[in-house]
C-alpha cells in the first residue's frame, strides 16, 4: 500500500480553510477566510462555482439539498445545493461559529461556537433541538456517530467531551487537547471521529491516535509512527471503517489500518503548513482531501495492491471488521465472532430460546424518566470566565479587580472608579485567588484550593485579615458590602463576617449555591431550588438581614428567561434586588414587594445577532443600567479598558411604539421604582393618560385610571378638564368619587391615605452611605413610609367639588379670617401657638375644626393658609413674650450652664 499525492492548488485566501464532500462524493465543497464557498468537481476543476456568504467562513457541511456554513458573526447560514441560493439561517451564536457536521444516517446536525456551547438540531423535529453547555472554553470541532446517538466535541479548555444525544447527558470528558483562548489561535484542533458503526472513537493525543470503545470508553489501542515529529490535530475513519487517517500540525497526513501494531503510510507537506481540514470521499475509500492554513487544497490517492482486499471503490461492497484476529485472552483484541454476533444477531447455544417452555410473562413497561439537565455552576457577578489568562475578577460600581496570568505567576490589579477615594492596589497572587468582591469598605479575595478568604479593609490604618476553611469545605462565591463579607461553600453553608474579621453568623443554604450579592447589612444568596428540567434552571434566593446580633431571612423565588442562565445578581443604588440573565432581561424587585418586574430588555438595543451586554450596575434613581457592549462575545476584553454606556429602563408593555404605552410605562416606573423624578412628572403623566382616554371617547378607562391612582389633586384637575370637554357623565362619576373619598376621610381622620405611591416605597436615602436608621430597619415591616409621607401627615386628604373660582376664593378668605382672629364662635376652638409647638402638631390638633369650617377647601390651599397663620401666631407669641420678659434668659457663663439647680 502506498500514497499518490497530487499537487496542491489555490482554493482560498490565507487563513483557516475547511472542506467536505457531498453525499454522493461527486463534488468537493470548500470555504475559507475570504468568505466564499466553492464547489469543485475535483481538484483539477479549472473554474469551480463560487458563492459569497460573508466576511469569513470557518466550516462547511452538506446534506441533501442544503449546504451549511459556519460564519465568524455567529450565524450558521443555509445555502441550496447546488445553485448556492440563500435558504435561511439554521441558528445564531453569540460568538463565531467554528465547526459543523451532519449525521450520516439520521436527520441530525451539530454545530459549535466560541461561546462554549454545542447545538444539536433535528431537521425532522424542530422541538427536539438540544444545547449542551458543559464546555469551559471555545469549541474547536464536533463529530456525530452515524446513528446519531453520540456526539463528541473538542474544546479549548483541553478536553474532548462526549454526550449521549438521546439521554441528553454528558458521558465522558477526555484530556487530550492543548488549551487555547480562541479558535483562531489554536494550532491543534483535536477533532475526533467515530467509526461507521459508532462503536469506537478515535482522538488525537499528542503524537499518537488513541482508539477507545464507546461503551465504557476504555482504551483499545493507539496508533503512532516515527515518520512524523509533530502532534496530530485531526482524525478521520474511512467510510468503510477499515482505515484511519490523521493529520499533523506540520502538514503530514498518515493512514493506518484500523487495528493495532501496524505501520502507517505518510504523505509529507512540502511547506510544512498546518492541515486544518481532512475528509474521506464517501464514494471512494481510496481518496482523501485536505486543506491547509495557507488556503490550499490537496488530494491523496491510496494505491492498494493485491494484499489489500479491504479497500473497495464502493462503500456498499466494503464489509470490513476492525480486526481479523480472535483472542479472548487479549484485552486489546476485538473478537471477529463477537462482532458478527452483534452485527448479524447470531445467538450462542447458551442464549438459544426454548419454545417448549410456554408463553413467557410480558415485561412491565418502564416508567418514563425525565431527562436530567445540567445545573448552572456557581459564578461571581461582574466576572469573566476563570480559564482566561486576562480576566475581570469583579467589575462593579466601586472599582475593577483584574487578574493577569503569566509564566512566572499571576498578579491582581485593583482600580477604583473614584481616584480621590482610594489609591489603586497591585499585588502578587501568591495564593492563586480566583474570586474577588470589592466595596467602599473592604476588598475580599478567595480561592478554592486551599479554601481561604483574605480581606483587606480599605479604612486607613486597618490590617489585612484572613481565615481558612476546613479541607472538606470549598468557597464557591464571595461578596462584600460596606458592613459585611460573606462566602458560600460547597457544603451549603453561608459564612458571614464583619469587614474587620468578626464571625457574625453561619447559615445553611437550602440548595447548591449559584451566586452571592450584598448591600449594607443585606445578603442575597441564589441557589438551585430543585433539579433543572429541559434546560430551565429552577432558582430561588434567600435574602438575609443582620440587625445587630439578630438574623432575619426570607425565601424569594427567582424568575429567569426560559432556556437561559443567570448572569448577574446585585442591588440597585437604593437597595432593591436586581438580576440579569443570558436572555438579556434585567429584573428588579423591591425588598418588601415580593414581585419581580422586567425592567429592561437589552436585546432590543443590540445591533448585531452576536452582540451582548455585560451588566455593571443598576441605577434605579436615574432609571438606567450601566453596561459594557460586547461585540461577538459575552464578556469584555480587559485591555483596553472597556467603555461604560447607559441603557434606559423600560417596562416591556405591549405596543411600546404608541403614546399610550409609553405614558403607561413612565407612570408605572414612577410608581414602582424609587426615582429622583419630582411628583410634578407623575401628575403630568397621569393627566396626559386621562386626556388621551378622553380624546378617544374612552370615559370608563379615564375614570378607571383616576380611581386606581386615588389622588384628590389629580381628580380635581381631571374634573376641570372634563367640564371643558362637556363630558357630563364623566363629571358626575368624578364628583361621586370625590364624595366617596371625602366620606372615607371623615370616617377615619387618623388614617393617612396613600395619595400617590404605594406603601412598598421607602424614603430616599443617600446613594453612597446609608444612615444608621436605614441599617437598623427590620427586614419585614407592615408599613413603610412613602417618599411624601411627611407631606401627607401635614396635608390631610380633603377633597371638594369645585364650582367656580369665586367659591374657592370665598373659602380661602373665610379660613384666613378665622385663623387670624382665633376662636370667636366657640370656646373650644383655639388657634394660638404653644411654646415649642411645631406646625405639624399644631395643624394635627386643629385639623377636625378646620375641616368642619372649610369643607370645600383643597388640601394645598388649606395647608398653605394654615402655615401662614401658624407663623403669624408664633411671631405674636414671641413678641409678647419678649415684652413681658418671659423668654429672657439670664446671663450665665459657659461653665454655669452645666450646673445643677436644686
Amino acid at each position: 500500500m502506498s500514497i499518490d499525492r497530487r499537487p496542491l492548488r489555490y482554493a482560498h485566501s490565507e487563513g483557516h480553510t475547511d472542506l467536505c464532500y457531498t453525499d454522493d462524493g461527486s463534488h468537493i465543497i470548500t470555504c475559507g477566510n475570504d468568505g466564499d464557498i466553492r464547489l469543485w468537481v475535483d481538484i483539477e476543476d479549472a473554474e469551480p462555482e463560487s458563492f459569497c456568504v460573508g466576511e469569513n467562513a470557518f466550516s462547511v457541511s452538506q446534506k441533501g439539498e442544503n449546504i451549511y456554513v459556519c460564519r465568524d458573526d455567529g450565524r450558521v447560514t443555509i445555502l441550496k445545493y447546488p445553485d448556492g441560493e440563500r435558504n435561511g439561517t439554521l441558528t445564531r451564536f453569540t460568538a463565531p461559529a467554528t465547526h459543523i457536521t451532519v449525521a450520516k444516517n439520521e436527520p441530525i446536525i451539530a454545530c459549535v461556537s466560541e461561546d462554549f456551547s454545542v447545538k444539536v438540531f433535528n431537521t425532522d423535529d424542530e422541538n427536539n433541538n438540544i444545547t449542551f453547555s458543559e464546555m469551559k472554553g471555545p469549541a474547536l470541532g464536533v463529530s456525530i456517530s452515524s446513528d446519531g446517538n453520540l456526539l463528541a466535541a473538542s474544546c479549548g479548555d483541553g478536553k474532548v467531551y462526549v454526550w449521549n444525544i438521546q439521554e441528553k447527558k454528558l458521558k465522558k470528558s477526555i484530556d487530550c487537547v492543548p488549551s487555547c483562548n480562541s479558535f483562531t489561535s489554536a494550532k491543534v484542533l483535536g477533532r475526533v471521529s467515530f467509526d461507521p458503526k459508532g462503536k469506537f472513537l478515535a482522538y488525537p493525543n499528542g503524537k499518537e491516535v488513541v482508539i477507545v470503545n464507546t461503551d465504557q470508553f476504555e482504551k483499545m489501542y493507539s496508533l503512532s509512527t516515527d515518520k512524523v515529529d509533530a502532534p496530530f490535530s485531526i482524525t478521520q475513519f474511512s467510510p468503510c471503517g477499515a482505515y484511519i487517517a490523521a493529520s499533523t500540525t506540520k502538514g503530514d497526513v498518515c493512514v493506518w489500518l484500523s487495528q493495532p501494531k501496524n505501520e502507517a503510510i505518510v504523505s509529507a507537506h512540502e511547506q510544512k503548513y498546518n492541515v486544518c481540514a481532512l475528509a474521506w470521499n464517501p464514494a471512494d475509500n481510496t481518496e482523501i482531501s485536505f486543506c491547509d492554513v495557507n488556503g490550499e487544497i490537496g488530494t491523496i490517492k491510496i494505491v492498494c495492491d493485491n494484499a489489500d482486499p479491504s479497500l473497495r471503490n464502493t462503500v456498499e461492497g466494503a464489509d470490513v471488521e476492525i480486526t481479523d484476529f480472535d483472542d479472548d485472552d487479549n484485552e486489546n483484541a476485538i473478537s471477529l465472532e463477537k462482532l458478527k454476533n452483534e452485527t448479524m444477531g447470531l445467538l450462542s447455544p447458551s442464549n438459544t430460546i426454548n419454545f417448549d417452555d410456554g408463553p413467557s410473562r410480558p415485561q412491565s413497561p418502564e416508567r418514563p424518566i425525565s431527562p436530567p439537565c445540567t445545573l448552572q455552576p456557581p459564578f461571581q457577578p461582574g466576572s469573566s470566565p476563570v480559564q482566561l489568562t486576562e480576566r475581570f475578577m469583579v467589575f462593579n460600581d466601586v472599582g475593577i479587580v483584574r487578574l493577569h496570568k503569566e509564566d512566572e505567576g499571576s498578579s491582581i490589579d485593583v482600580q477604583f472608579h473614584d481616584a480621590t477615594l482610594y489609591k489603586n492596589i497591585f499585588m502578587k497572587n501568591y495564593l492563586d485567588h480566583t474570586m474577588a468582591s470589592i466595596s467602599t469598605s473592604v476588598l475580599a479575595l478567595a480561592c478554592e484550593t486551599p479554601s481561604k478568604l483574605v480581606c483587606i479593609p480599605l479604612k486607613s490604618g486597618s490590617k489585612e485579615w484572613s481565615t481558612s476553611l476546613s479541607d472538606l469545605e470549598e468557597i464557591l462565591c464571595v461578596t462584600a458590602s460596606t458592613t459585611l463579607v460573606a462566602v458560600a461553600t460547597n457544603v451549603r453553608m453561608l459564612r458571614i463576617f464583619s469587614v474587620f474579621g468578626s464571625q457574625r453568623a453561619v447559615l445553611s443554604i437550602p440548595g447548591p449555591a449559584v451566586s452571592l450579592a450584598s448591600y449594607n447589612n443585606y445578603i442575597f444568596v441564589v441557589y438551585h431550588a430543585c433539579t433543572a428540567h429541559a434546560k430551565d434552571q429552577n432558582l430561588s434566593g434567600m435574602l438575609v438581614q443582620l440587625n445587630g446580633m439578630s438574623v432575619n431571612s426570607k425565601i424569594i423565588p427567582l424568575p429567569i428567561t426560559p432556556l437561559s442562565n443567570l448572569m448577574w445578581i446585585g442591588f440597585t443604588d437604593v437597595g432593591s434586588l436586581a438580576t440579569y440573565d443570558s436572555g438579556g432581561i434585567v429584573r428588579i424587585s423591591r425588598l418588601n414587594s415580593g414581585t419581580w418586574i422586567p425592567a429592561c430588555d437589552t436585546t432590543v438595543h443590540a445591533k448585531g445577532a452576536s452582540d451582548s451586554y455585560f451588566l455593571i450596575h443598576v441605577t434605579e434613581s436615574n432609571q438606567t443600567i450601566r453596561v459594557i457592549h460586547c461585540k461577538g462575545s459575552m464578556y469584555p476584553a480587559t485591555t483596553p479598558l472597556p467603555l461604560l454606556i447607559e441603557l434606559p429602563l423600560q417596562i416591556p408593555f405591549c405596543e411600546l411604539e404608541t403614546d399610550k404605552a409609553q405614558l403607561e410605562d413612565k407612570l408605572f416606573r414612577w410608581t414602582y421604582f424609587d426615582t429622583d423624578q419630582p411628583e410634578k412628572t407623575f401628575k403630568e403623566t397621569a393627566i396626559k393618560l386621562f386626556a388621551l382616554a378622553c380624546r378617544n371617547n374612552l370615559d370608563d378607562r379615564a375614570f378607571e385610571l383616576l380611581e386606581m391612582l386615588d389622588s384628590p389633586p389629580l381628580i380635581n384637575m381631571a374634573l376641570n378638564y372634563s367640564n371643558k370637554l362637556g363630558r357630563s357623565r364623566l363629571v358626575d362619576k368624578l364628583r361621586d368619587l370625590i364624595k366617596k373619598l371625602h366620606g372615607d376621610t371623615e370616617n377615619d381622620d387618623n388614617t393617612s391615605r396613600l395619595s400617590i405611591r404605594p406603601a412598598m416605597h421607602r424614603p430616599n436615602k443617600t446613594r453612597t452611605e446609608p444612615s444608621q436608621s436605614d441599617v437598623s430597619q427590620p427586614l419585614f415591616t407592615p408599613e413603610i413610609l412613602t417618599k411624601n409621607s411627611m407631606i401627607e401627615d401635614l396635608t390631610p386628604k380633603i377633597t371638594h367639588t369645585p364650582t367656580n373660582e369665586n367659591n374657592v376664593l370665598d373659602g380661602n378668605s373665610k379660613t384666613e379670617t378665622n385663623l387670624k382672629h382665633g376662636n370667636e364662635n366657640s370656646a373650644s376652638q383655639d388657634f394660638s401657638v404653644d411654646e415649642g409647638e411645631t406646625f405639624k402638631a399644631w395643624f394635627k390638633k386643629r385639623k377636625p375644626e378646620l375641616q368642619r369650617q372649610n369643607p370645600n377647601m383643597t388640601v394645598e390651599n388649606l395647608a398653605k393658609i394654615s402655615l401662614k397663620s401658624y407663623k403669624k401666631q408664633a411671631e405674636k407669641r414671641k413678641a409678647s413674650g419678649e415684652a413681658d420678659g418671659i423668654t429672657q434668659k439670664s446671663k450665665q457663663t459657659k461653665l454655669s450652664a452645666f450646673a445643677f439647680s436644686k
